[in-house]
C-alpha cells in the first residue's frame, strides 16, 4: 500500500483474498488521505516510518523490503525527523478507530 503498488481496484490472492472489495477500497481511501500529508520530496512509506518513529516509546520498526531502493529509503527514514506539528496532524487526521475495522488488535 505505501509504495503505491495497490489501489482501490486491486485484487489479491492468498491470505489477502479474504478482503472484500469494499475493504480494499476503504484501505485505498485511507492511504490516499495519508498521501496528502506527505511533504514534497518524501515518500509515503518514509513518512509513515518517520511518523511511527516519532513516538519516544518506539525503538524500532521492521518494514518489509523487496528492492535495494526500498531498503535505502527505509534506512533514510529512520534518521528523518518529523515535526510535532506534522505528527499531530497525522494523528488527528488518521484516527486509530478508522483503522481498527481493517487492522484489529
Amino acid at each position: 500500500w505505501l509504495t503505491g503498488r495497490f489501489d482501490g481496484t486491486s485484487r489479491f490472492t492468498g491470505v489477502r483474498s479474504r478482503w472484500a472489495p469494499a475493504d480494499v477500497a476503504r484501505r485505498a481511501e485511507l492511504v490516499e488521505r495519508l498521501r496528502g500529508m506527505v511533504p514534497a520530496g518524501e515518500t509515503l512509506a518514509g513518512f509513515a516510518l518517520a511518523y511511527v518513529l516519532s513516538y519516544p516509546e518506539v525503538g524500532c520498526v521492521i518494514p518489509g523490503v523487496r528492492t535495494r531502493d526500498q531498503l535505502a529509503a527505509n534506512v533514510s527514514a529512520s534518521t528523518a525527523t518529523m515535526s510535532v506539528r506534522a505528527a499531530r496532524w497525522a494523528s488527528g487526521s488518521l484516527r486509530p478507530a478508522a483503522f481498527r475495522r481493517f487492522w484489529p488488535g
